[in-house]
């Protein structure tokens, strides 16, 4: 693995090995985390939204005295505030953390001026891969955390593997993508047909909670991200996400008032 992030662009990798952290649980990780940024001090610290990663993040940030923004859509660096105010100091070099707000009906970008590190979680898919270069190194630093069992720790009993497989959404470079507006789990076959045939299906948040489909297909706030080359978004509201996540090369926007019938035509072609 240290080759690996080395070849994507870490020039240090700090290792903490510890029996603790074999499986995951919350505290020792938390520790763990907690005495590495407290010993090296960053100035940013951005960790994974994956479900380790929401869990650990808010924790990190308040053992270590500072905020986290989640579920960041992107990253700058600039100045907060973003225009100067007379008589209010303006500072450089900020991280810019934007996300969506007010159940993703708008855009915010969020600075951390005063407390460090700057932290924020990110979705997998939200930003480029950066590219490999091969042979590339990296310092390794063995670093010892000092963990100690407290009554956050808890005992893991057993662990039961989800055996179900499930198409790969995040790699499609085509999908297809139904809401509400589809009408019923009987029309969803209809869209399961297309993306059968162009490779991909995707769901919106409304489509979970009406049990017509799984979550493990669903995109959007509280989804997944995705990066396809044709996005079809079909019977869906129209949510900032869903425009804004993706970042399609080509979108095709069907409104259910158009009919399914428009769906078999795009079939035959």
């Amino acid at each position: 693995m240290v080759d690996e992030l080395a070849e994507y662009g870490a020039d240090r990798v700090i290792v903490v090995d510890d029996p603790k952290l074999k499986e995951y649980r919350t505290e020792p990780y938390t520790q763990a985390l907690a005495a590495v940024i407290n010993e090296y001090k960053p100035e940013v610290f951005i960790i994974g939204a994956t479900a380790i990663g929401r869990d650990l993040g808010p924790r990190v940030s308040a053992r270590v005295g500072t905020g986290l923004t989640a579920d960041c859509t992107q990253l700058d660096i600039g100045d907060y505030p973003l225009v100067a105010i007379a008589g209010r100091e303006q500072k450089h070099n900020q991280l810019l953390m934007t996300r969506p707000a007010f159940g993703g009906n708008t855009i915010a970008t969020i600075a951390c001026p005063e407390n460090r590190p700057q932290m924020a979680t990110v979705r997998p898919g939200v930003m480029q891969k950066k590219e490999r270069v091969a042979g590339a190194k990296a310092e390794v630093i063995d670093f010892d955390a000092k963990l100690e069992e407290n009554d956050k720790y808890v005992e893991i009993l057993k662990i039961v593997k989800n055996t179900k497989t499930t198409e790969d959404i995040m790699a499609a470079k085509i999908l297809v993508s139904g809401g509400r507006g589809v009408g019923s789990a009987e029309n969803f076959k209809i869209l399961k047909e297309l993306a059968d045939a162009l490779c991909g299906c995707k769901l919106s948040r409304a489509v979970v909670d009406a049990g017509w489909m799984p979550k493990d297909i669903q995109v959007g706030q509280t989804g997944k991200t995705v990066r396809p080359h044709l996005y079809f978004a079909i019977g869906i509201s129209g949510a900032i996400q869903h425009c804004r996540y993706g970042r399609s090369e080509y979108m095709l926007l069907i409104r259910m008032r158009m009919h399914l019938s428009l769906l078999l035509q795009i079939m035959v072609l």
